[in-house]
């Protein structure tokens, strides 16, 4: 899941993920998300990654505006926001 904003003219193009995993934990930090775009999984707070724009190769989906609430809501709390 993709987390940065679009960046400016003058920035570094790189997006900043949330990754999705099928193989849960059941740390506080996972966030289960039913999509119709990916496998039962959930979305890890603790595996944030920094690519390029490059990278990227096509949008599979988005998730609802609940949803993705969720999902920051772990994310600040791993970061301590």
């Amino acid at each position: 899941m993709i987390l940065s904003q679009p960046p400016g003219d003058n920035d570094r193009a790189l997006v900043t993920l949330v990754l999705h995993t099928t193989a849960i934990h059941g740390s506080a930090y996972e966030v289960a998300v039913r999509v119709g775009f990916l496998r039962d999984g959930a979305f890890d707070a603790q595996n944030l990654v920094t690519i390029p724009h490059a990278k990227l190769m096509r949008k599979l989906g988005q998730l609802n505006p609940e949803q993705l609430a969720m999902v920051e809501t772990a994310v600040r709390r791993w970061l301590g926001l």
